[in-house]
């Protein structure tokens, strides 16, 4: 087999990648995701305990925030384009928070590992 002919075979062997429209979109079925209305049923606040992820930077700019319609923003999924109105709690939680090096620490708990990944 000719060099030529091996790659050929190494490019055939690998599957092709999804294309957007391949990619199923979250619904209430979704195996696993973030159920906020949880928080809601138990009596409780999400936004407290999305307050906790946040980085040093942010935790001052939430110290008194509220829960309602001013502070959600119109949000542009960049492979979708899909918008969606998000909180912008959420949204500095997972367009800074989350790509800070210590989001994730070897002191992490296990749970708030697995909801940040989630994030």
């Amino acid at each position: 087999m000719s060099p030529d002919e091996s790659y050929l075979s190494m490019i055939e062997a690998v599957p092709p990648t999804p294309s957007i429209s391949a990619i199923p979109r979250l619904t209430l079925h979704t195996r696993f995701h973030i159920d906020f209305d949880w928080w809601e049923r138990q009596g409780r606040e999400y936004s407290v305990y999305l307050r906790s992820h946040l980085c040093e930077e942010h935790r001052c700019d939430f110290v008194s925030y509220e829960d309602g319609d001013d502070n959600l923003l119109d949000w542009v999924h960049p492979r979708t384009a899909q918008v969606l109105r998000l909180d912008k709690l959420q949204y500095t939680l997972r367009n800074h928070c989350a790509q800070q090096p210590e989001f994730f620490t070897k002191r992490t708990t296990m749970v708030d590992a697995v909801f940040r990944q989630f994030i």
